[in-house]
């Protein structure tokens, strides 16, 4: 089967299985809503450390053997850390390694940290989420 011939045979496929251009499979809207709040909620935490131990975001970086506090940054707003940054960040922060491991985990997957733990791991409230699904953007 031709490539063109495919298109035809499956065109409604893209519509069946919701998916986006680069070929990844869409999201429910409120399963994208709670991954979003999860980040936002995991980076404020993350954030919160950090200027509770009075550092700026180049001294964290720099005390992390961080080469650029630009990344560091993105740990508090889009992405989580790997582990040898948090067992690099954790004695700056004033936090045990392994709590701040629980914090990273129990926001990104929260289902496995329950799974490991036996306690469940944060999921934005029912009110976060549906606002966050009327207004487009996460609270605080």
């Amino acid at each position: 089967m031709t490539i063109p011939e495919a298109v035809t045979a499956y065109a409604s496929a893209g519509q069946e299985y919701h998916v986006q251009s680069r070929g990844r499979p869409e999201r429910k809207p409120e399963e994208a809503a709670k991954r979003i709040l999860r980040r936002k909620r995991f980076g404020n935490r993350l954030r919160e450390l950090r200027e509770t131990a009075g550092l700026t975001l180049s001294r964290a970086a720099q005390l992390a053997g961080m080469s650029s506090p630009r990344k560091l940054s993105q740990y508090e707003t889009t992405c989580y850390p790997p582990g040898d940054i948090v067992a690099r960040l954790a004695p700056h922060y004033g936090v045990e390694e392994r709590d701040l491991a629980a914090m990273v985990l129990s926001h990104s997957d929260p289902i496995l940290y329950q799974g490991i733990t036996g306690t469940p791991g944060y999921e934005p409230h029912p009110d976060e989420i549906a606002d966050y699904l009327r207004n487009g953007s996460a609270v605080g």
